[in-house]
């Protein structure tokens, strides 16, 4: 086992609120101390969530070094979930971690590795961590699929209406948040720390194409569905500043998963992550 028995989890939001769930039952088991939130100090929500959680909030101003090193004081692993917009603090978080001596950060690359809408922001923390030899853990978990298939994404299941871009053919990972959670936590608390060190893990529920995705729905509901697809021209028209665009144009381009099949799912053998149907009709 890691021994890692203390925690930070930075962020409280989409996928920061699964990890936070399964850091507090092993709390509640005793096999781990503790699970502290960095949340910001205005964010009365995130504190609220926190609470709830059964984590320990602490507030945070990210560009406050004083505030992080007290926070990270003692603490064996931080979990970054920030959203790829915050990308930004995380570099203040891997110099606190540095400076504190916290064994493990774990960056919030959770996705896809050859996709990001700030791709560059995210290397650049990743080149910074390594830079200051900051021991870290990547974890690539294809895209969130209990997130992801909305109406304002395109995909409105109840009018029996999905808009993607590209053919719909190529394969891409999913993973659900409660899944990623799982496997994450699995993996921080069970494999030695020379095992998680500077590694990178890729994990998926399913690797299945749009268009799959779409056949198996319609086998399942015993609807119709009506698909408009944006034609390759109009998404490289419109990337990368549309962001959707991009996703699926790079998608389009074989790049929608999250590495070779016999390199995913590994360490944890009882992990039994949830296909997309499963996710979408229960």
């Amino acid at each position: 086992m890691s021994k890692f028995t203390r925690f930070v989890v930075a962020g409280a939001g989409n996928l920061g609120v699964f990890i936070i769930q399964e850091l507090v039952k092993l709390k509640k088991q005793g096999k781990i101390d503790s699970v502290v939130v960095l949340t910001r100090s205005k964010d009365a929500t995130e504190n609220e969530t926190a609470l709830r959680l059964g984590g320990k909030p602490t507030n945070i101003n990210y560009s406050r070094p004083d505030q992080l090193a007290h926070a990270l004081k003692d603490v064996h692993c931080v979990i970054s979930t920030l959203s790829a917009y915050d990308a930004e603090f995380e570099k203040d978080i891997t110099h606190a971690c540095k400076a504190m001596e916290v064994n493990l950060f774990v960056p919030s690359e959770f996705g896809l590795p050859k996709i990001s809408q700030l791709r560059s922001r995210k290397d650049g923390v990743k080149r910074y961590f390594e830079e200051i030899k900051q021991p870290y853990a990547v974890f690539y978990t294809g895209m969130f699929p209990d997130l992801i298939f909305t109406p304002y994404a395109g995909f409105n299941w109840d009018d029996g209406k999905v808009r993607i871009g590209g053919s719909g053919d190529q394969p891409a990972s999913f993973t659900s948040r409660s899944d990623i959670a799982r496997y994450v936590v699995h993996v921080l608390t069970e494999l030695s720390a020379d095992e998680l060190e500077n590694k990178t893990f890729l994990i998926e529920g399913e690797r299945i194409s749009f268009n799959a995705i779409f056949s198996g729905w319609e086998a399942r509901t015993g609807r119709t569905l009506e698909i408009t697809r944006m034609p390759r021209s109009e998404l490289e028209r419109a990337s990368p500043i549309n962001l959707g665009a991009h996703l699926f144009l790079e998608i389009d381009n074989g790049n929608g998963t999250v590495g070779p099949p016999e390199e995913t799912n590994l360490y944890y053998p009882e992990w039994k992550p949830k296909k997309v149907l499963q996710v979408l009709l229960g």
